[in-house]
């Protein structure tokens, strides 16, 4: 094969042919895009394809406990994630930064509140939103 160069079908970047018939260079994404050009395509024309396909995702709904099931399932764990990804539910915002007094260890805080007086929703992680609890938090100064 020559230096001859074909422009990709997805990123349309310049590369150089490997194969007579290359339409897609080697980059991740480009290669998903042939792949899933290729399964539109057999789907499309190829109706054996099509209904191992179709029997393959029933076979797949019936070990899962059908799709309720399924989607029961996808919607906690959302949620769960949703809550407890970084924690946000759980911390009271706003949120200052710790000052840590000198000679003091260094996970241990000023007499500073990290806790602002307000009203906050109080969720349990497993939880969904509409069970969420509103609460008022009131700082009461040292002294």
């Amino acid at each position: 094969m020559g230096d001859e160069v074909f422009r990709c079908r997805h990123c349309q970047r310049l590369r150089l042919k490997r194969t007579a018939e290359q339409r897609y260079c080697s980059g991740e994404g480009c290669q998903k895009a042939r792949k899933n050009a290729w399964r539109r395509t057999k789907l499309a024309l190829d109706p054996d394809y099509r209904a191992n396909q179709r029997a393959s995702t029933k076979a797949w709904l019936a070990s899962q406990g059908g799709s309720g099931a399924y989607y029961r399932r996808y919607r906690k764990r959302r949620r769960q994630q949703a809550c407890c990804a970084d924690n946000a539910d759980h911390v009271a915002r706003p949120v200052r930064t710790p000052v840590v007094a000198a000679g003091a260890k260094s996970d241990a805080e000023s007499g500073q509140s990290r806790v602002t007086s307000g009203r906050y929703r109080l969720l349990r992680c497993d939880a969904a939103k509409s069970d969420a609890i509103v609460v008022e938090l009131s700082v009461v100064p040292d002294g």
